[in-house]
């Protein structure tokens, strides 16, 4: 029971996070990597995004958390997770296929295709700060 516990607050932990900074996706995955993103990006409440050549890393208080590839086109991102972290030490990293192998429900596995959908969502880059647009909102980080 704490097993499944524990994946169930890992994945709405992802869902969350999926909802609340990359959006909706608008089924855009043109482009390249934005080169100007690359380097650390960080939310006045300790957020991290770590943009490298098409390869990104968020964390949440220092722990990296989720990770995947991401690709810009204009001014929209479409970021797209391939592993999730589910330990606290960042050292637990799970695909897609391992995370639905331990699903036991319908409900398990619609949460866990959902967080490792493609994502896109509106960006911008002005000087060292990089803001997500989305439709309940937006996200501002600052260079660190």
């Amino acid at each position: 029971m704490a097993k499944k516990n524990l994946w169930l607050g890992m994945l709405v932990t992802m869902l969350i996070f999926g909802m609340m900074v990359v959006g909706c996706d608008d089924g855009s995955t043109d482009g390249e990597a934005d080169p100007p993103l690359n380097g650390t990006w960080i939310t006045e409440d300790g957020l991290e995004l770590k943009f490298n050549n098409g390869n990104f890393v968020f964390l949440a208080n220092g722990t990296p958390i989720q990770k995947g590839i991401y690709t810009t086109s204009g001014d929209k991102m479409t970021i797209t997770t391939t592993h999730l972290n589910l330990s606290v030490t960042g050292t637990s990293w799970y695909s897609k296929a391992q995370m639905l192998a331990g699903a036991e429900s319908a409900e398990e596995k619609a949460g866990i295709e959902a967080s490792f959908a493609p994502q896109t969502v509106s960006y911008s880059v002005i000087g060292n700060k990089f803001t997500l647009s989305f439709r309940e909102g937006s996200v501002t980080y600052t260079r660190k």
